[in-house]
């Protein structure tokens, strides 16, 4: 559980691939940051562990899930240099 002086939560999409031909697998996990984000995915499959898979982490600024067919879209968002902030918190 976190707390309210805990980071904000952002949504991460783990990505990964066992070979070239793999059409591989995404979940979307909330986290504070991308290695959260890794370990979590690593404790919902810990049969990814050992077989080092190609795994790409990144912060998702939109996900849209489609039930019916099990497919899903996932943008990726740009990240912001540290001192900059924008000037419409509002667009990503």
């Amino acid at each position: 559980m976190y707390s309210k002086s805990s980071p904000s939560l952002d949504l991460y999409c783990v990505e990964i691939q066992r070979d070239p031909k793999d059409l591989g697998l995404s979940v979307v996990l909330l986290a504070n940051c991308e290695l959260m984000a890794r370990r979590d995915f690593l404790r919902l499959f810990p049969e990814y562990k050992h077989g080092f898979p190609l795994m790409e982490v990144y912060l998702a600024r939109y996900v849209e899930f489609d039930w019916q067919t099990g497919r899903c879209i996932v943008a990726k968002r740009e990240r912001q240099p540290e001192g900059i902030r924008q000037s419409n918190p509002s667009v990503l």
